[in-house]
């Protein structure tokens, strides 16, 4: 899974020595999906945090998830969608086929 941001850094930037951030502002996502089979229904799953995130069973554990998709490919292998979060929100993103535990 890869990911990147419509912006790399936030302006204006926290000042020297200050513990205030800037205030949120939109940024948008690009999640991209690899490794995927075509046919192959799978769950994309959005966390809010990593402790949120379960070591196993994902499929099982779908309650902690904030946000899920359900993803099915027809040629290729890799998946991409778009999201926009504020810039002070976390978005931890898991894939995993429906079938799976």
């Amino acid at each position: 899974m890869r990911l990147t941001t419509s912006v790399n850094a936030e302006s204006p930037a926290i000042a020297s020595k200050s513990n205030t951030r800037p205030a949120a502002k939109p940024v948008t996502l690009t999640i991209t999906v690899s490794g995927l089979k075509p046919g192959v229904t799978y769950n994309l799953y959005r966390y809010r945090s990593m402790a949120a995130v379960p070591d196993s069973t994902i499929n099982a554990k779908a309650a902690k998830a904030a946000q899920k998709w359900t993803v099915k490919i027809s040629s290729g292998s890799t998946y991409t969608m778009t999201q926009t979060i504020n810039s002070n929100e976390v978005a931890v993103y898991r894939a995993v086929p429906v079938g799976a535990p």
